[in-house]
């Protein structure tokens, strides 16, 4: 039987230094930036020699643009020191520029759209130079083709301004590869396998899990949701009308055919909506709704076939949502819900998709880094990310997850920072797990 997690915190217990050295440390971070102290700890304690890969399995890319630390050595301690120039979304780059990080494999799930909606099918590669230009700002050299560096003119952004450059101008400059592969592709262990084949023998590997991985919402998504009153099945239905997705659980995965969710299996769902909604059928006599209308206009220029935007504001117009105008900030709101990942199924299909999405996704790519001749990980994050992680299905996703993770590395101690309070979603299928603060990290009074 699957397990089950905790339905309420269990009592803090004393926390206690690590014992097992022989395992990788098994972190648990709140916001996902905080990762930086493990990697600033790892360099520290002499557990990177060189930069590492980072095997970044997450809903999100991680790339934005960040603060500089100042001079040219990163700060590094305390191991929080780093931390302070980044947030949840671009500490990627900033371990990068420290020297941590050079090679990145960032497995992206289909409801994230952050990298594959324009870049790449099944898997691409792309090689950035990351640095500072002559005011101390961050900048990155995209060493790729025309359509490449346009795209991430969007996705190197701060400040109001494209934070991209010619690496020739740049100071401490670092180079940082990006592998991007779609976790619904059958082939994914082979491409992670593949890539770590390229690292050096003793080349360190951070294993690197993000909860919104299996559930995701995003503060656009958890304000439409309030302010309309919402369901997250409903909330999924406009997300996957306006993105053209299928229905994405375990029977999709199974196939492992990345291609099916832009092809036939997308228009399959939209049709089926429409024809729920009466999409097909000019709705005569019926004035649209205010929000259907506000959803048309948070689309932008997306080029909707004519039938899936009947279709989608159809659907919109038949929600039960008081029929006001809308205010510019309900429409930004809206904005942001597509923008970012989304992916909240109910409770039930949601413990059926983690059996395979934990057995038959995550877990093979993990073996593919012993078939690659790696051994353990130097450092194993788990990240839960308050605000986009929803907070109804993390018992159950974290749970799932540090088991698989315990049994891989064969360790029973969770290790966390002081302000974490590790045990909140402990899971009751290992009810022996051990919490230990990090190294440098003070027992709570």
């Amino acid at each position: 039987p699957r397990p089950r997690a905790l339905p309420a915190q269990p009592p803090r217990a004393p926390a206690r230094r690590r014992r097992n050295t022989e395992a990788p440390v098994l972190g648990v971070v709140e916001e996902h930036h905080a990762i930086l102290g493990y990697l600033a700890r790892l360099k520290t304690a002499g557990g990177l020699a060189q930069p590492a890969t980072l095997l970044h399995v997450d809903s999100h890319a991680d790339l934005g643009v960040p603060r500089p630390f100042p001079g040219a050595a990163p700060p590094l301690s305390p191991p929080r020191a780093l931390e302070a120039y980044a947030e949840p979304n671009d500490w990627i780059l900033l371990a990068a520029l420290a020297g941590l990080v050079d090679r990145v494999i960032f497995v992206e799930p289909p409801w994230s759209n952050q990298l594959r909606c324009c870049l790449y099918d099944t898997n691409a590669t792309f090689s950035f130079v990351v640095g500072l230009d002559r005011y101390g700002d961050v900048r990155v050299d995209v060493a790729e083709g025309e359509f490449v560096r346009e795209h991430f003119g969007h996705v190197f952004w701060r400040d109001g301004e494209r934070r991209t450059g010619d690496s020739a101008h740049f100071r401490q400059a670092k180079r940082l590869e990006v592998t991007v592969v779609a976790a619904d592709h059958g082939d994914a262990p082979e491409v992670v396998e593949e890539v770590l084949a390229r690292d050096d023998g003793g080349k360190p590997l951070v294993v690197d899990v993000d909860l919104t991985f299996f559930a995701v919402e995003s503060p656009g998504s958890a304000d439409v949701r309030e302010r309309y009153g919402l369901r997250y099945d409903e909330l999924e239905t406009l997300y996957h009308l306006a993105w053209d997705f299928p229905r994405l659980d375990a029977a999709y995965f199974k196939r492992g055919d990345a291609r099916a969710r832009d092809e036939g299996d997308a228009k399959d769902y939209g049709q089926k909506v429409a024809r729920k909604v009466g999409g097909f059928v000019p709705l005569a006599g019926k004035k649209r709704s205010h929000f259907a209308a506000a959803f048309e206009r948070a689309l932008g220029g997306r080029n909707l076939e004519p039938w899936r935007l009947r279709a989608l504001t159809d659907y919109a117009a038949r929600l039960d949502v008081p029929d006001r105008p809308v205010t510019p900030e309900a429409q930004r709101e809206l904005e942001l819900f597509l923008e970012q990942p989304f992916h909240v199924p109910s409770l039930d299909r949601h413990a059926l998709d983690m059996d395979y999405l934990v057995g038959k996704v995550v877990e093979p790519i993990l073996d593919a880094v012993v078939d690659a001749g790696r051994g353990a990980p130097a450092l194993v994050v788990v990240a839960r990310s308050p605000g986009y992680a929803p907070p109804t299905h993390l018992h159950e996703t974290e749970c799932r997850v540090l088991n698989s993770l315990a049994r891989r590395y064969r360790t029973i101690e969770i290790t966390h920072e002081a302000r974490v309070d590790a045990r909140r979603t402990a899971c009751a299928r290992v009810p022996d797990f051990e919490y230990v603060l990090a190294d440098g990290e003070r027992v709570p009074q």
